[in-house]
C-alpha cells in the first residue's frame, strides 16, 4: 500500500519529470549553425564574446553536455517514480487482488 508521503513524492516526481522532458525537447530544437545570426557576438555577464567557429563548437559541446545531464536526471527521477508507484510487493499484491 502506498503511503500519503509516497503519493506526494510521486506527484512531485511526476511534475519534475514533465518539466525535464519539456526542457530536453526544447534543447533538441536548438540549432547552432555557423550561419546563425550571432555575427555580432554573444554577451555574457556584460562581456562581449565573438561568435566564430571555435565558439560555436564549444556551444554545441555545451548543449550536448547539458542534454546528457538532463537525460541522466530524467532516468533517475523515472526510476524513483517507478519504485514508488510499482514497488515489487505492491505490484504482486495488485495482481493477486485483481485475480480474486
Amino acid at each position: 500500500m502506498i503511503t500519503e508521503q509516497e503519493l506526494e513524492l510521486a506527484l512531485d516526481l511526476r511534475e519534475r519529470i514533465k518539466k525535464i522532458k519539456a526542457t530536453i525537447n526544447e534543447l533538441e530544437q536548438v540549432v547552432l549553425s555557423s550561419t546563425q545570426n550571432l555575427s555580432s557576438g554573444v554577451t555574457m555577464g556584460g562581456v562581449k564574446v565573438a561568435f566564430d567557429a571555435y565558439t560555436r563548437d564549444y556551444l554545441v559541446k555545451f548543449k550536448e553536455d547539458i542534454m546528457q545531464v538532463y537525460k541522466v536526471k530524467l532516468e533517475e527521477l523515472q526510476r524513483q517514480y517507478k519504485n514508488i508507484i510499482e514497488a515489487p510487493g505492491d505490484t504482486l499484491r495488485r495482481i493477486i487482488e485483481e485475480n480474486d
